[in-house]
């Protein structure tokens, strides 16, 4: 199959050779015998080794007189024109070998597949020592070749010969589908290995049926060639992907076979070898998720429209009524819609139950006279109004707080949303980059570790955990007296977390396949969909950071597993603070050294370096993100430090008096605590000169404990009344709204990254201002379509919370 030949290496060698440039010192004007077996070694598996590449010295050669140069020593004008030849002759011997007895056909086909083979041997030069770089394996490429051509009655490689002999003749169909496979673009040199082609033009060619319907047509199908570097390696493999249009009788194992045998007859098997081979059109398959989504959706869809039915006609209509009936001066008796009906008293407040705001009155503040026909009835209308969107909308939308209410938190929540979100902005469009370097290049500005550092946004979360969870019983306790119920204590943050999360996960990870399709969407969307299918459970007991937290579902999750199993053992660090607050400092004391202890041995045994982006792209350490970054036993410190900061507002009622001095050492003390956290590591995240193992064993153990100290006194200070106008930003009213939507946000945002960036049919050029558009685009989208789920889960739960728990 002398098409083979033509198909693949048209196509992949000026790859191979550009390749080579950006990886080796050596000039192309070498002779190929003496370049060794291992051309390929350690590039490109490594992302820091792009980094390296700005310091080569043929850096700034020309990359197009390298090419020629490359082509020109493989003759590879010569491999064509033979090619071009062989299929007449191939036709000729065909026809011969059609006139010929049983016998003779046989001997004759091994004629022509050792003619053949000659030639493509004289052709690709079987002297080792010659400028073709191609080496005999003492006769068996001629084997192995002959099982590729063996493979010319199958469909696929028919059909493959077939575009190959149309594009020759210059047939339109044949062009289209060749044309609309990736070629190398510019920046080889600087990481670029992904050549995307057209997903569209590919599937709209189509080779006719052959006269005499001998054979019928085919159409295009666009297919992911990946081609690993390197050998094996602790880093991710990286790929030269090449977008590919073959016809669609071929399937991706005749694709990966076809690569295969080509890099074996080319002896490139020790440098190169077929990475998982990807084909992708737009069909798509249910899942259970799937099935799952669509009924619990369909079932809170009917929810809401009949709640909004029940709330606008027997709540909201007769409210407007009578606002109407009385802004004309008219009795409402004379006027109501309901007339001869008895008055209704929707949720009326009965003796002694304290009401419900927007419950026992419409939400413009009237009251209805709406008297159910018993008590089952008015739990089925309250059950139903608890998923009205008109209620609902309003009470999202509402900026009314809690009296006491502590206003910055809903700053703090919202920005931290905001500053994980930019992270990991960061970390998805990796895999889409058309200029990779461009992103390791940006980490030399200092500026830049504000976004490598934005981890820490996750520690504000478990501070202002830990804070609200000590602050919220201890404060009524000290007032009052000690009263709680702890199953209800436990029964509110299981209700409040899991439905939002659940359904979230399911829709997801059951529907995400189904908004995109074209040459950057994935066949597996979202990529973590198996692990859901295998490990959804751990999510649902809060678990998945500790058991199979290799293959995370949902991975962002793993920050509600660990906020989960905090909040379970949290009685145990703020109840002896009530008690006695010696005793309750010694546990939290004894809680926090141990934290410290285990993470500042860890770190030291295994050699972690000192940031997050470092071990996911400069420095990689897989091992430091299940058993660091997620683990509950190194992440507790700023929960502890949050359940301190709590019982000292409490102990204070609220607010604590200090004077100027103390304020002004308090905000110097926690911004350069802060500053020093963020910019204190630059050297690490560029990974040019990194920390010594003892020093990064330092800031691992203290870095996060010292950032949550830093919160804990802008939550105090503000609380205080000596926040000024950081607290004036972080208690905008608007944010008490975009607070609300936080935890969905930070839930859904990771899925509108995958779907924004697997529709975008290219690879993604890395800029400043793609990046701010991006940025904002995605944030925004994410906020929209978390009020959308606030709405319809979050919002409805509260309520039916309330309904059915009113009297605790």
């Amino acid at each position: 199959m002398f098409f083979v030949l033509k198909f693949l290496l048209v196509l992949f060698l000026s790859s191979f050779f550009l390749a080579e440039q950006v990886h080796g010192d050596r000039h192309h004007k070498e002779q190929k015998a003496k370049r060794t077996n291992n051309l390929y070694t350690e590039a490109l598996s490594r992302l820091q080794y792009l980094r390296v590449l700005k310091q080569h010295p043929d850096y700034h050669n020309n990359l197009s007189t390298s090419l020629l140069s490359a082509v020109d020593q493989f003759h590879f004008s010569d491999f064509l024109s033979f090619i071009d030849s062989s299929a007449n002759e191939r036709k000729e011997n065909e026809q011969s070998i059609q006139d010929s007895d049983h016998f003779g056909d046989q001997q004759t086909r091994r004629i022509v597949r050792r003619e053949s083979s000659v030639k493509i041997k004289d052709a690709l030069g079987d002297d080792a020592t010659t400028d073709t770089g191609f080496r005999s394996n003492n006769g068996t490429e001629e084997k192995e070749r002959g099982d590729v051509f063996r493979n010319d009655s199958a469909a696929c490689f028919q059909d493959v010969a077939r575009t190959i002999q149309a594009f020759n003749d210059g047939e339109s169909w044949a062009v289209e589908m060749l044309d609309a496979w990736g070629k190398p673009g510019p920046s080889l040199k600087r990481g670029s290995f992904q050549f995307v082609g057209n997903y569209d033009q590919c599937r709209d060619a189509r080779a006719p049926p052959l006269p005499g319907g001998e054979r019928q047509g085919f159409y295009g199908r666009y297919c992911v060639l990946r081609l690993n570097y390197g050998q094996e390696s602790p880093t991710p493999k990286q790929y030269l992907q090449i977008g590919s249009c073959i016809p669609d009788t071929c399937k991706e194992q005749e694709l990966t076979q076809l690569v295969a045998k080509a890099l074996e007859m080319v002896n490139m098997t020790s440098q190169l070898s077929p990475g998982p081979m990807e084909c992708r059109d737009d069909h798509r398959g249910g899942s259970t998720f799937t099935t799952l989504a669509a009924i619990f959706f369909s079932i809170i869809g009917a929810l809401m429209i009949a709640g909004t039915v029940v709330d606008v006609v027997f709540v909201q209509w007769p409210a407007w009524e009578a606002e109407r009936v009385k802004s004309r001066g008219l009795p409402h008796e004379e006027s109501t819609p309901f007339e001869g009906h008895e008055p209704i008293m929707l949720g009326q407040d009965k003796p002694g139950q304290e009401g419900r705001a927007g419950e026992t009155t419409a939400l413009l503040g009237r009251t209805l006279n709406y008297v159910p026909p018993s008590p089952l009835w008015e739990i089925i209308l309250q059950v139903l109004r608890s998923f009205s969107v008109y209620s609902n909308a309003l009470k999202i939308l509402s900026t009314k707080e809690a009296p006491g209410a502590i206003g910055c938190i809903h700053g703090l929540r919202f920005f931290s949303m905001t500053w994980v979100t930019l992270l990991h902005l960061y970390m998805f469009i990796w895999g889409f980059l058309a200029n990779p370097q461009r992103l390791l290049a940006m980490a030399d500005r200092w500026t830049f570790d504000t976004v490598s550092n934005s981890a820490f946004s996750v520690d504000t979360f478990f501070t202002l955990g830990g804070f609200l969870v000590s602050y919220l019983k201890l404060k009524p306790w000290m007032e009052k007296g000690r009263s709680v119920n702890w199953r209800l204590f436990y029964f509110h943050r299981i209700w409040r977390l899991t439905p939002p999360y659940m359904l979230s996960l399911v829709f997801f990870t059951g529907f995400t396949k189904f908004f995109g399709s074209g040459a950057t969407w994935p066949n597996t969307m979202p990529a973590d969909e198996e692990n859901c299918e295998n490990y959804g459970w751990t999510n649902l007991l809060y678990v998945n950071n500790l058991v199979h937290n290799e293959n995370l579902c949902m991975g962002q999750s793993w920050y509600l597993a660990n906020d989960m199993q905090f909040y379970l053992v949290s009685p145990l660090l703020f109840v002896p603070l009530y008690y006695n607050m010696y005793a309750g400092l010694a546990v939290c004391g004894t809680v926090l050294l141990s934290s410290w202890i285990v993470t500042g041995v860890l770190s030291s045994d295994k050699d972690w370096i000192a940031s997050e982006f470092a071990m996911t792209f400069t420095n990689p350490q897989l091992e430091r993100f299940t058993d660091y970054y997620i683990a509950p036993y190194t992440r507790v410190g700023p929960f502890v430090i949050g359940i301190l900061a709590g019982y000292l507002m409490a102990r204070h009622g609220g607010q604590i008096a200090m004077k100027w001095y103390v304020v002004v050492i308090g905000w110097a003390v926690a911004v350069a605590t802060g500053l020093a956290v963020i910019y204190g590591i630059h050297d690490d995240i560029t990974a040019e000169d990194p920390s010594s193992t003892e020093v990064a064993a330092l800031y691992n153990t203290m870095a996060r404990s010292a950032w949550s100290v830093a919160i804990s006194w802008v939550v105090i200070a503000c609380a205080s009344g000596y926040g000024g106008p950081v607290n004036w930003l972080l208690s905008w009213k608007p944010l008490i709204v975009l607070s609300r939507l936080s935890y969905l946000c930070y839930l859904i945002h990771p899925y509108i990254m995958y779907i924004y960036f697997g529709n975008h049919g290219d690879a993604f050029m890395f800029n400043d201002s793609n990046m701010i558009v991006s940025f904002v685009g995605l944030l925004g989208i994410s906020c929209m379509c978390a009020f959308l789920l606030h709405l319809a889960v979050e919002t409805p739960m509260v309520e039916l919370e309330k309904t059915f728990l009113k009297k605790h």
